[in-house]
């Protein structure tokens, strides 16, 4: 083409911008991937948990056990609680993340667009230029013919 687009320079930082938002969000998504692991493994391990002390209050148990079950049931809900609480966060920023992507996609679009305008322009101004061209040289050969 005749020029350099004019804004390349705006257009590869705007791509750069797209590709750091496109990094959050998979980092983001990949520890909300490990965060729900964890969440289901904490579930995992409370269910038997449960299980086995109500299985052992039918039967009987001992205030000492009864309070140490209680204890770690507790303790495992709380960090559980906990899990969700952070999930929640997490959901939040992976929804952030994604709405700056689409916006950096849709600021870079908008130059590629420029970009493609332009390049069109330029285009369609060399073809004129040569339509031109191509003229005076068939007016040049029909005065020659006359």
């Amino acid at each position: 083409m005749a020029g350099k687009f004019k804004l390349q320079s705006v257009l590869r930082y705007r791509e750069i911008l797209e590709d750091q938002a496109r990094q959050r969000l998979t980092e983001s998504l990949a520890r909300e991937r490990a965060l729900q692991a964890e969440i289901a493994l904490c579930k995992e391990q409370l269910e038997p948990l449960w299980q086995e002390f109500e299985s052992k209050r039918r039967v009987g148990i001992s205030v000492q056990d009864l309070i140490l079950y209680e204890g770690h049931i507790r303790g495992r809900e709380k960090e559980l609680k906990e899990l969700n609480a952070k999930l929640v966060s997490l959901e939040e920023e992976v929804a952030a993340h994604r709405r700056d992507l689409c916006q950096a996609g849709q600021d870079r679009m908008l130059l590629e667009k420029l970009k493609e305008k332009k390049e069109s322009e330029e285009k369609e101004e060399v073809q004129r230029q040569d339509r031109a061209i191509l003229d005076e040289i068939s007016l040049q050969f029909r005065k020659e013919d006359l």
